[in-house]
Formats: structure tokens, C-alpha cells, sequence
């Protein structure tokens, strides 16, 4: 899951720098900073569960 979560943040994040349309980066943002989130959950849940 941490991979398909950072491979979204991967194709997402240049819409926020390279979209026309203001709509659009602040989507990209909304999504990259969700995801983002995640991933930094799901790290610390295989820490704490790895132990």
C-alpha cells in the first residue's frame, strides 16, 4: 500500500506546478497531502507492529 500511495504522490505532485488551472493545483495539492499522510501512518503502523 506504501508504494501504490507514494506512486500517486509521484504522478500527482506536477500538477500543482504545471496545471492551467488553479482548480487543478489545488487538487493536486489536497491529493499529495493526503497521501502523503498516509504513507507516513502506514510507516510508523510497520514500526510499531514490527517490533
Amino acid at each position: 500500500m506504501i508504494i501504490h500511495r507514494e506512486s500517486t504522490v509521484e504522478i500527482t505532485a506536477p500538477g500543482e506546478a504545471n496545471a492551467k488551472h488553479q482548480e487543478i493545483k489545488a487538487l493536486a495539492k489536497a491529493v499529495v497531502d493526503a497521501q502523503t499522510n498516509e504513507i507516513k501512518q502506514m510507516q510508523n503502523w510497520q514500526k510499531e507492529w514490527s517490533l
